[in-house]
């Protein structure tokens, strides 16, 4: 039996608070757009979509993992002390009401996964580890959460919009990207990553 899937529209943010609206304005001059919320609409998780069916055999392109983040304490690091795992890598910001309602089922598949060769990871776009930190700390998130220190054009991680989801194979290949608020934890697709994680 073949599965329907449904994604969500991509349209602008607005109605945000007005330091928001300043970085929005910033975010939106470099093309990225929030995805899946009407302006001025609140976005809950009865609303996050099931993850679109996995493509076999599918590559986005390669990935060096050299890549700096900030931890949430404001000190640098890179991706490459993930080299050798699958990465399942979520874009997202505070502001964002999508990315804000699909953080728990982010948090439930990295707890499915807590004994797997994978690493969940969600990587803000937001500019200060302080605020992120606080954010997190207020929701009871304990995700594995950095900040993009990286430039435009440094990544091969394009994206117009967040959320955007990117897996990244053990051997570096990009094999699967979505955008648009999901509900992640589910076994179809906690299986996909098993078994790219799989001894081969």
């Amino acid at each position: 039996m073949r599965h329907r899937f449904y994604t969500l529209p991509i349209i602008h943010r607005q109605g945000l608070p007005s330091s928001k609206r300043r970085w929005t304005a910033l975010l939106l001059g470099a093309g990225l757009v929030v995805a899946g919320v009407l302006p001025g609409a609140v976005f809950g998780q009865s609303q996050l979509s099931l993850p679109p069916a996995v493509v076999a055999d599918t590559s986005y392109g390669s990935v060096d993992l050299d890549l700096p983040v900030l931890r949430l304490d404001g000190s640098l690091t890179t991706l490459e002390q993930y080299a050798g795992q699958v990465l399942f890598i979520n874009f997202w910001a505070t502001w964002c009401a999508p990315c804000r309602a699909e953080l728990p089922s982010i948090e439930a598949l990295a707890q499915r996964l807590k004994d797997e060769n994978v690493a969940v990871l969600m990587i803000s776009v937001d500019q200060d580890p302080a605020e992120v930190r606080e954010f997190l700390e207020e929701r009871g998130v304990n995700g594995t959460v950095y900040i993009r220190h990286w430039g435009a054009g440094e990544s091969p991680f394009r994206r117009a919009a967040i959320p955007t989801t990117y897996v990244v194979s053990k051997e570096g290949e990009i094999t699967y990207r979505h955008t648009g608020a999901t509900n992640w934890n589910t076994l179809e697709f906690a299986d996909y990553l098993r078994g790219l994680a799989a001894p081969r």
